[in-house]
């Protein structure tokens, strides 16, 4: 027996299904915000929905959409409707209820009905005979049964290979690119373009074929109200019983919502069926609507959602490739949005440095003039633009078009290949989207540039009011060292004290520096990125256990292990750790207190040697509710000076450096902290 020249035609696109479109619209308005796993479930479910989305599915960098179109279908559209965003959603589902048509393909709910049933009777058969891919399968059904009857027969006609071009037909959108080479298909496996192009065969070649294939080949007969006069080809070429078949077929009739003799007509003699319901009103009021809506699809975005939502809803809405978009600036030079529809062209065309003033320019005359001219390549005569001859060479040898988007707040020009699919919603609310687009992206570049420049003015009035403080501040810190000074003249008899004053400056030094780094940006820092920890703890017993604990009645006590390595830590930054914790436990600590700093020595920390520091106290412990969240910004009690940044501050501090710190505390019998600080060795 010969293969068949051609495949059950289904010659009506599919309408998206009423019952979807309401539970959708209600999932998207709900208080708690969309549910997104749901509404990507009720998506997949609509042949329509689908039919229009696989070019976004599949428009991804890299090939992470060839293995999610085949294990993660559920997954890859959350992600796409995510993206997209609830508005775009409620516009592509209220264009996917008004009726349209496709030469004489009429749009019907009947169609979505029979592609389900079809999808879903290929993703069972798919999981029954244990084929790894049942997404996989869906997506051959949902497509197989969206196919025209003329893309089926001239996928086997001799002169047009099938493959790229016949899927092309099946799935608008797909391969719509000037280029060959086209992503979208790329991406799709090998098995789903064969299923979709190769057509009918024998039974004797679907036992030798792709599993996918043969799947495809006995859903097409067991969806047939005759199906049963095909049973024992069926068992022959699945290995399932016919009582599991027809258990098969009546577990997908009703995921469909749709009674047994639901099942899709078949033979050539079939006919489009009208819209059994359709809205009322014309397509005037429609794009009017829907223009008004696309508005917020884009407000108060970032560029980079403008740019991602604007590609998504040239797909969705139109089946076609996101045209270029062009804005005039403010010094008369037109440049192009780099919204990511192709990079190169984009950086390409600010390169040429396209004024508006330019005559010669057809893109230059339709911004000026906001009136639609085209690009044609004349290989007779020579170009009068050479950034029009350019231009026209990254579009193909058809040419260019220049569609005008004049607005209020910008002027614009939308540019797409001349001869390119016209698009699903229309030329006037394409024309609405990509202004949309311009005007929003227009929006927030200028609200970035003010923000940009806000900040500037801040930052730069706080370098002056902080230069004014470190001037003013430097004046005490002076007469604190020279009073210092004088003290050691006096008194040089007096043992230690020439050293301490010198720690004592030691310390001035630093706060000098940090008061003077307030009114300059940062600058790279030159001190040794290590210190010795032993010499470091010393030094602020010196300076500090004076002041802060001897007066007040606290004991203090420090006890360091001999021989330790040297700390992975700039001295400035462990001591500003250091005495925040000390300064934290004076002011919480009682006369008669104990506070003890040690040093036991080196531990192993998730693999990386490190210095193990201990601070203990026995005071009153810390709130139950301050140890929520330790080491974050808190509100104070503590009045005065104090912000309540101390602990934040010490556990950004040894974030930056790979150091940790744990706390324990137990409510009038004291509180302790760890802190394990990697080793220079380990560095």
């Amino acid at each position: 027996m010969a293969p068949t020249t051609q495949n059950t035609p289904i010659t009506a696109v599919p309408q998206v299904r009423e019952d979807h479109a309401e539970a959708i619209l209600h999932l998207l308005g709900a208080a708690e915000g969309p549910n997104w796993p749901e509404i990507a479930a009720h998506v997949i479910r609509d042949p329509a929905l689908m039919h229009a989305a696989l070019p976004c599915l599949t428009d991804v960098p890299d090939d992470s959409a060839f293995t999610m179109l085949r294990t993660g279908l559920a997954t890859r559209v959350e992600a796409l409707l995510r993206s997209a965003g609830a508005e775009l959603l409620r516009i592509w589902l209220l264009l996917g209820m008004w009726p349209h048509t496709q030469g004489t393909a009429v749009t019907t709910a009947r169609a979505a009905t029979d592609a389900l049933i079809f999808a879903e009777c290929a993703r069972h058969l798919a999981i029954e005979t244990r084929y790894p891919h049942p997404d996989e399968a869906y997506l051959a059904g949902l497509f197989h049964a969206c196919a025209h009857e003329k893309a089926q027969r001239a996928a086997l006609t001799a002169t047009r290979p099938a493959g790229a071009d016949a899927v092309t037909d099946i799935i608008p959108g797909v391969g719509v690119t000037a280029h060959p080479a086209t992503p979208q298909l790329r991406l799709l496996s090998p098995a789903l373009v064969d299923a979709l192009s190769i057509g009918t065969l024998t039974d004797e070649q679907c036992l030798t074929a792709h599993p996918l294939l043969r799947i495809v080949h006995c859903t097409r007969l067991l969806v047939r109200h005759d199906w049963g006069d095909a049973a024992s080809r069926i068992v022959n070429l699945t290995g399932l019983r016919v009582d599991a078949l027809a258990s098969l077929r009546a577990d997908t009739h009703y995921l469909a919502g749709a009674p047994l003799d639901a099942s899709p007509p078949t033979g050539p003699d079939h006919e489009a069926r009208e819209p059994e319901s359709s809205p009322r009103g014309s397509a005037v009021f429609r794009d009017a609507a829907l223009s008004g809506l696309l508005k917020l699809v884009f407000d108060s975005q970032p560029e980079e959602t403008i740019a991602t939502r604007y590609r998504l809803a040239c797909h969705l809405l139109g089946g076609v490739t996101p045209p270029l978009l062009l804005a005039v600036e403010s010094n008369e030079r037109l440049q192009a949005l780099p919204l990511g529809i192709d990079p190169a062209a984009e950086a390409f065309f600010d390169e040429l440095g396209l004024r508006l003033e330019d005559e010669a320019s057809v893109i230059a005359l339709t911004a000026r003039s906001a009136r639609a001219s085209s690009w044609v390549f004349d290989s007779h005569a020579v170009s009068r633009s050479v950034i029009d001859m350019q231009m026209g060479r990254r579009f193909g040898p058809a040419g260019f078009d220049c569609i005008p988007l004049d607005s209020d707040a910008v002027r614009g020009v939308a540019m797409r290949r001349r001869g390119a699919a016209q698009p699903a919603c229309g030329e006037t609310l394409m024309a609405s989207l990509c202004r949309a687009a311009l005007n929003a992206w227009s929006g927030e570049r200028a609200r970035r540039a003010a923000r940009e420049e806000l900040a500037d003015s801040v930052a730069q009035r706080f370098r002056e009011q902080a230069r004014k403080l470190a001037h003013e501040a430097n004046n005490p810190l002076t007469i604190i060292r020279s009073h210092l000074e004088v003290m050691s003249q006096q008194h040089r008899d007096t043992a230690g004290l020439g050293s301490e004053v010198a720690i004592i400056n030691t310390e001035i030094d630093r706060l000098t520096s940090l008061v003077r780094e307030l009114g300059n940006p940062p600058a790279p820092q030159h001190e040794p990125a290590h210190c010795a920890l032993a010499s470091l703890l010393d030094q602020l017993r010196t300076v500090y256990a004076p002041t802060l604990f001897d007066q007040r009645g606290i004991q203090f006590e420090l006890r360091v292990a001999h021989g330790l390595p040297d700390a992975a830590m700039p001295a400035s930054k462990l001591k500003q750790v250091i005495i925040n914790l000390f300064r934290n436990a004076s002011e919480a600590l009682q006369p008669g207190c104990r506070f003890s700093v040690v040093v036991p020595g080196q531990l192993i920390s998730n693999g990386v040697p490190c210095i193990e520091i201990r601070i203990i106290d026995n005071g009153p412990g810390l709130p139950r509710e301050r140890l929520v969240n330790l080491f974050a910004p808190h509100s104070t009690t503590k009045g005065g000076d104090h912000q309540g940044l101390g602990l934040s501050l010490v556990g950004e501090i040894l974030a930056e450096f790979g150091a940790y710190i744990l706390c324990r505390s137990q409510p009038g019998a004291g509180t302790s902290f760890q802190i394990l600080v990697p080793t220079l060795e380990s560095s």
